[in-house]
């Protein structure tokens, strides 16, 4: 009797054991986090007002004790320097750029500078990092939306596929920056259009016999994402898409 309860209880903790094992393999993890306006590296910009009468304000148009600064039409053609740009924000539709003028501190609709659109490209091992998309759907470019040549591909709603990813970018776009991943002979898709994929070879033997099973906050994205982010913006037509 006391031999078949061993046996049971070793069979009950193999079987544990393969579901363990199988829920690892089976798990995705979903990383569409956003990048925070304090991440994103500014560069000089132009105020540029072709056919517009912008307004400099203290604070965001609308918001609770903002004051007229002046229209941005007087400083039309004026470098402000990267030290003197702060970050974006976006109330409703529109988006924000914190300045200095000056002296002046306050805030102008992006669309009030010239656009000019930077970005960064990372080369990467391209069996480490595994992509299916997520069901909302998104589009597929020949090189990042915003990009000058950007050509749509295709969406990629229904698409079951996984994808191998060699390269990641960000393109900073009107004061915007997004993140981009490259699937492996194919295009370019917003990172937030997919989740990542379990590749067996990338997991630390140690972490897993630890856990049993990967812990839900498990960043495959965080080594590459980490580097993309710490890297610094060129001007769009020095990079390889």
């Amino acid at each position: 009797m006391q031999k078949t309860t061993i046996k049971h209880m070793f069979l009950i903790a193999a079987t544990l054991a393969t579901l363990a094992a199988t829920e690892v393999v089976s798990q995705e993890l979903d990383l569409t986090q956003e990048v925070s306006a304090a991440t994103m590296t500014q560069s000089d910009i132009v105020v540029s007002q072709n056919n517009r009468d912008d307004a400099f304000w203290t604070k965001p148009y609308g918001q609770e004790g903002a004051q007229y600064l002046g229209s941005m039409k007087q400083y039309e053609g004026l470098k402000i320097p990267a030290a003197e740009v702060g970050e974006t924000i976006t109330i409703g539709e529109t988006t924000w750029r914190h300045i200095t003028i000056h002296g002046q501190t306050g805030y102008a609709d992006v669309n009030a500078f010239a656009n000019v659109v930077r970005g960064a490209v990372i080369d990467i091992s391209p069996f480490r990092y595994q992509v299916a998309f997520n069901s909302g759907g998104g589009g597929i470019w020949t090189k990042p939306y915003g990009v000058p040549g950007a050509e749509y591909l295709g969406g990629t709603v229904g698409d079951m596929r996984s994808f191998y990813v060699d390269k990641i970018a960000k393109i900073q776009n009107n004061g915007i920056t997004t993140e981009w991943i490259h699937l492996q002979n194919y295009g370019w898709v917003d990172r937030t259009n997919t989740r990542s994929q379990i590749i067996m070879s990338e997991i630390n033997y140690t972490l897993f016999g630890r856990y049993g099973i990967l812990p839900r906050n498990y960043d495959l994205y965080s080594e590459y994402g980490s580097q993309l982010r710490q890297a610094g913006l060129t001007g769009i037509n020095q990079l390889n898409f």
